[in-house]
């Protein structure tokens, strides 16, 4: 097991040489939602709830950060095959220190609004997720 070396880095199972350190804005608020139905009975002032039985893995939006073209186009990289990534933090920072994760849409956001300026912000939908096992690599050409 590796430390995180007090940052927090985003890692590519297949591309280690793209990890890429995760500037974090803040800690997101996280949403673990569940499956569930209310049914009404006649007669009963409550509704009865029906529910799957366990939630789903924790969901939430980690606003990243690059500020060089270079740290832009490694992080395009990074997240350009959709593969889960593995996230390592430091443990006081309120994730497991490694946490896998599934990203969604990714959407790229120029800092300054300024043609000459490459600081970007990034939301990163994230979903955690299971280790991806030896039968999820792609088969190396």
């Amino acid at each position: 097991t590796l430390t995180s070396g007090g940052s927090s880095w985003l890692t590519h199972p297949n591309h280690p040489d793209l990890s890429t350190k995760l500037v974090v804005e803040r800690n997101p608020s996280k949403e673990r939602p569940i499956d569930r139905a209310l049914f009404t009975v006649i007669g009963r002032r409550h509704p009865v709830p029906v529910t799957g039985g366990v939630r789903y893995a924790a969901g939430y939006t980690l606003d990243a950060f690059t500020e060089t073209h270079a740290e832009r186009d490694n992080m395009l990289s990074l997240l350009d095959d959709g593969s889960p990534l593995l996230m390592r933090t430091p443990a006081d920072y309120g994730f497991d220190p490694q946490t896998w994760l599934s990203i969604g849409t990714v959407v790229e956001t120029n800092v300054t609004g300024s043609v000459l300026e490459w600081s970007r912000r990034w939301p990163l939908p994230c979903t955690e997720v299971d280790a991806p096992s030896l039968l999820d690599a792609p088969a190396v050409p």
